[in-house]
């Protein structure tokens, strides 16, 4: 899996594992596409394949959710498990082999090919997490999904902006400069890719955020400069924004469940 292998391994939370999964899965397979969604204390991750040319067999699907579930485990422990899963596929007359993998309850003829979690169960902050590392790997994965797609703009916006947000530096026009564009070229490419130059931006942002806060490494107002904010309360409205928790509270609450 490339740099997403180590970048997963070197995640503060299970969570962050997973949301690096969704933004990095065309390494695993290019045609990979994962959906991440969180509701009510749960988080679903689903898989799917963007061509109607050519479906995965059963047993890739099966094995796809089996690798998920099984590198969660490599940085919990064995006995780690969803709250559900969910195939897609006609239930195959060996249901007690998926629930004694799985370890919970297994739904066939679903409409979507997924795991359910519990929340709180991704939130932990994990012993083997290195933001530093995690952060290193984002960069090579950047990378590589840049090789595989090399005229994919919005990549290469995700990659510059892991670069410039720590130096404060992150305006389109700087991105734009980088990239050999004018603003008016770079929103026209992204918008045909189906994004905005925003929406790249507060992914990013969102993301690191949470690992920064987590990490505990750097005072709130220092992560609210490296992310570019230009005081911490802009940063703690994005954050509970982004995440329904002040920054304080979000620490304060994984320090309670570690």
């Amino acid at each position: 899996m490339h740099a997403l292998g180590l970048s997963w391994i070197a995640s503060p939370t299970l969570l962050d594992g997973l949301r690096r999964m969704q933004r990095y899965a065309r390494i695993a397979n290019s045609a990979l596409h994962v959906d991440l969604t969180e509701t009510d204390g749960s988080v679903v991750i689903a898989l799917a394949v963007d061509t109607n040319e050519l479906q995965p067999t059963d047993e890739a699907v099966d094995a796809a959710l089996a690798i998920v579930l099984k590198m969660c485990r490599s940085m919990t422990d064995a006995h780690f498990s969803p709250r559900l899963v969910k195939f897609r596929h006609a239930d195959n007359g060996h249901i007690s082999h998926y629930i004694d993998y799985f370890a919970c309850p297994v739904h066939f003829g679903a409409p979507n090919n997924a795991l359910e979690f519990e929340l709180a169960s991704l939130q932990q902050p994990l012993t083997a997490g290195n933001l530093d590392l995690a952060q290193h790997n984002d960069k090579l994965a950047e990378r590589y999904l840049a090789t595989l797609d090399p005229d994919r703009v919005q990549d290469k916006v995700r990659g510059l902006l892991l670069t410039l947000l720590p130096s404060g530096e992150s305006g389109q026009d700087v991105v734009a400069a980088r990239l050999h564009r004018s603003v008016s070229t770079l929103q026209r490419q992204l918008s045909a890719e189906g994004v905005t130059y925003r929406q790249l931006l507060e992914d990013t942002r969102a993301s690191l955020a949470r690992e920064l806060v987590l990490e505990r490494r750097y005072s709130l107002s220092q992560i609210a400069y490296l992310l570019g904010f230009a005081d911490q309360a802009n940063f703690s409205r994005a954050f509970k924004r982004w995440t329904g928790a002040a920054p304080s509270q979000f620490r304060d609450a994984s320090t309670r469940r570690a």
